[in-house]
């Protein structure tokens, strides 16, 4: 979803990089199921499949060549955090399979064992590699999420998130500094436990295994990881929500500059030089709206109009024509007016109008969270009498759907069904790989 939301590239989860030159067990199976996910999305970032020839003009548009860490490095980032929550996951489930009194009778051999096998450090160590899991996982949900919300680094998407106007609104400013918060204390949370042995019971015990406390701190690391993903999944929704109502305003430009450029230039340019400056402003309106998140809407649109005049002064000078008196000043007036009035009419239409539309294999959660949830686009300010509810009364509605043992049997088990459906077919996991004879150990 933050690929998407991002308007990321699929090319960094290709099967040669994942499968062939680095194939490591868990950043196979991450790159691939990212990879699927996305193969039917229309919010992502074709240039990363473009001729090297074609790359170089599309750095002059301000886009990035290459996705940022959180995104392009996520397979490399997560997949050893899976391999790890497996090996503990195996422990685990020998421990719990197993008998740990001291002694241990040998019934058939009528023997009794003084082994001492009530020490529990497999318990304990994997209990930390949970943590230090849960603390890598927490960190890059959070560097995708603050970059998310920062319109210096979103490409494109208004400061926090807002629905309205960034001078007043500041969404989910908040969410960011809390998601900070749980990051900290995740790292917190990661320190190992078993290096803070004591010798016990007089000195019987001068080791023993602290897994009992390691478990603990490892629900509070649950618990605190539950809370960033429920702030990073509502920033996801009401991210891709913006990006589609951005998408949706691009397909407007050509109409809407189709018709100011032949009110204002018609009778100075030919058709196909008409056809060719509308294509080449709105390549330079669109270059500069991605850098102007930060503005109030007529003042984004107005800017970005300004920036657009040095290219009619470009074609004029080709065409070896003069600007008419006062045209430039219509073509400005003319298109704010068109272009502001559109914008209004999308927001009347809604933030999430037609955005399932868009999404690839990430559209059963988002779903989950707008429909089955009820957790809405939020547009609007308060400032002006606007009311809904409180981001944080949407950010604990999701919060609580990953709270199963709190929640009516039926609950848990959809949003557990809706989780298991971005996986069907479900891929190999690292489990199949790991009954192999050449599975890691």
């Amino acid at each position: 979803m933050t690929v998407e939301a991002m308007l990321g590239q699929i090319g960094a989860f290709h099967p040669f990089i994942h499968q062939t030159a680095r194939p490591h067990l868990g950043q196979i199976e991450v790159a691939k199921n990212i990879h699927r996910l996305l193969r039917t999305s229309k919010l992502l970032n074709p240039s990363d499949q473009l001729p090297e020839q074609d790359i170089e003009r599309e750095k002059s548009k301000q886009i990035l060549r290459q996705d940022r860490y959180p995104l392009r490095t996520s397979p490399q980032w997560i997949g050893p955090q899976l391999e790890d929550l497996l090996v503990a996951h195996q422990a685990i489930a020998k421990e719990l399979n197993s008998t740990t009194d001291n002694p241990l009778v040998d019934v058939e051999n009528c023997l009794l064992h003084h082994g001492g096998n009530f020490q529990a450090t497999s318990m304990a160590t994997s209990m930390e590699k949970t943590r230090l899991a849960i603390a890598a996982i927490g960190k890059i949900m959070f560097a995708q999420v603050t970059e998310l919300n920062n319109s210096f680094m979103n490409n494109g998407l208004p400061s926090c998130l807002n629905g309205d106007e960034p001078s007043t609104n500041y969404h989910t400013k908040g969410l960011d500094t809390s998601c900070a918060a749980y990051c900290s204390e995740l790292q917190y949370l990661a320190s190992p436990v078993t290096t803070h042995v004591q010798s016990a019971e007089g000195h019987n015990q001068s080791i023993n295994s602290l897994a009992f406390i390691s478990a603990r701190k490892t629900l509070e690391a649950i618990e605190i990881l539950k809370m960033l993903m429920a702030s990073h999944l509502y920033c996801l929704c009401q991210a891709l929500d913006l990006r589609v109502f951005e998408l949706r305003f691009k397909n407007l430009l050509v109409g809407l500059f189709s018709e100011t450029v032949a009110q204002s230039f018609g009778s100075q340019l030919s058709t196909r030089s008409r056809e060719g400056l509308v294509i080449k402003i709105i390549d330079r309106f669109w270059s500069r709206r991605q850098v102007t998140a930060s503005l109030d809407m007529e003042d984004r649109v107005r800017e970005c109009l300004e920036a657009s005049v040095s290219v009619i002064v470009e074609v004029f000078e080709l065409e070896k024509k003069q600007i008419p008196v006062g045209s430039v000043e219509g073509y400005l007036g003319s298109s704010a007016e068109l272009i502001i009035g559109s914008l209004a009419d999308l927001r009347a239409q809604g933030l999430d109008h037609q955005t399932v539309d868009y999404l690839g294999g990430s559209r059963p959660l988002y779903d989950f969270v707008r429909s089955s949830l009820g957790v809405p686009v939020r547009v609007g300010d308060v400032a002006e009498g606007i009311q809904g509810p409180t981001v944080g009364g949407m950010v604990d509605r999701i919060f609580c759907s990953f709270q199963f043992e709190l929640l009516p049997a039926e609950q848990p088990q959809q949003f557990l069904k809706v989780l298991l459906s971005l996986f069907d077919p479900p891929p190999p996991t690292l489990l199949d790989s790991l009954a192999q004879p050449n599975g890691f150990s």
